[in-house]
């Protein structure tokens, strides 16, 4: 078993930027952080509601751009909480 796949099972970041919404800790696990989860949160909202991912981008006050909104929704149904928002 190769040292990637062990520390992917242990729960660990592999490596990269740290996805929004995320931090790395000194111990390589990912920590969340609350202020970006909340717009994590708003961003699928937006997207239940029907609107562009540029809308959501100009909704949120150009927080995050409308690339990075796909971004995100992409991440939430990869984990399976979000399967058919983009």
């Amino acid at each position: 078993m190769t040292a990637r796949t062990k520390a992917d099972q242990k729960g660990r970041f592999l490596g990269g930027t740290a996805p929004f919404g995320w931090q790395v800790s000194k111990d390589g696990a990912l920590i969340e952080i609350p202020e970006q989860q909340a717009v994590i949160q708003q961003i699928i909202e937006l997207r239940r509601e029907g609107l562009s991912l540029r809308a959501i981008a100009t909704r949120i006050g150009g927080a995050v751009s409308h690339v990075t909104v796909k971004n995100i929704l992409s991440q939430a149904g990869s984990r399976g909480e979000n399967q058919a928002l983009l």
